[in-house]
C-alpha cells in the first residue's frame, strides 16, 4: 500500500512540475499570441483563454447551437492602449487582488441572436497558478536533499538521529539501514 501511494504522489509531483511548466509557457507565449479554447457540448459555452499573463475561464449560454463541439483558435493581442477585452465578457479590465479577479452578469446583443446572455468568469494571473503549482515539487526535492545530505554525514534518513553508535538500526525511529549508507 505504502508503494502505491508513493507512486501516486510522485506522479502527482510530476504532474506538478508540468503545469508550472506549460503555464509559465503559456505566460510567456500569452503577450504575443491569445490561445482561445472553445468547448460547447450543447448550449452551454465553456471555454478559456490567455491573455496578457492572465487565463480567463468563463461558462455562457448562447442561443445558438454548433456543429464542432471543439474550437481552437489564436490571434494576436490587440494594442494595450485599447483596454477592452479580446473577447468578451468579462466585460471589464478591472483587476483585483493581484490580477485575480470574478465578474457574472450578461452581455446584451452578442454576436449571436438578440437578448441577454449569461455568463460567468473567472480571471487567474498565470503567477499564481505557476507559483501554487511549483509548491509540490520544490517541497519534495528540499525533502530529498537533506536526507541525502543526512545519510551522507552519518544520520538517520528518516529522523536526522546520529547513527554513529549504531550504524545498523536507527534507535530514535527503528528505521534499519544498510552499513554502506553510513558515511
Amino acid at each position: 500500500m505504502k508503494r502505491v501511494l508513493r507512486s501516486m504522489f510522485n506522479a502527482l509531483t510530476v504532474l506538478s512540475l508540468l503545469i508550472c511548466l506549460a503555464t509559465v509557457a503559456m505566460w510567456v507565449r500569452s503577450y504575443w499570441v491569445i490561445d482561445h479554447c472553445i468547448y460547447q457540448p450543447t448550449r452551454d459555452s465553456y471555454d478559456a483563454y490567455f491573455e496578457r499573463g492572465s487565463i480567463c475561464i468563463r461558462w455562457m449560454y448562447l442561443n445558438g447551437w454548433t456543429t464542432s463541439h471543439w474550437r481552437f483558435n489564436s490571434q494576436p493581442p490587440q494594442p494595450r492602449a485599447y483596454l477592452k477585452v479580446t473577447y468578451p465578457p468579462p466585460e471589464s479590465t478591472e483587476r483585483r487582488f493581484g490580477g485575480f479577479w470574478y465578474e457574472y452578469g450578461s452581455i446584451i446583443n452578442g454576436p449571436w441572436k438578440t437578448g441577454r446572455l449569461p455568463y460567468c468568469a473567472l480571471i487567474l494571473p498565470c503567477w499564481g497558478i505557476a507559483l501554487t503549482s511549483v509548491v509540490l515539487p520544490v517541497s519534495v526535492s528540499v525533502i530529498a536533499f537533506r536526507a541525502r545530505r543526512r545519510q551522507r554525514q552519518g544520520f538517520c534518513p528518516s529522523c536526522g538521529y546520529d547513527l554513529r553508535a549504531t550504524p545498523d538500526r536507527c534507535p530514535e525511529c527503528g528505521t534499519v539501514t544498510k552499513p554502506a549508507e553510513i558515511a
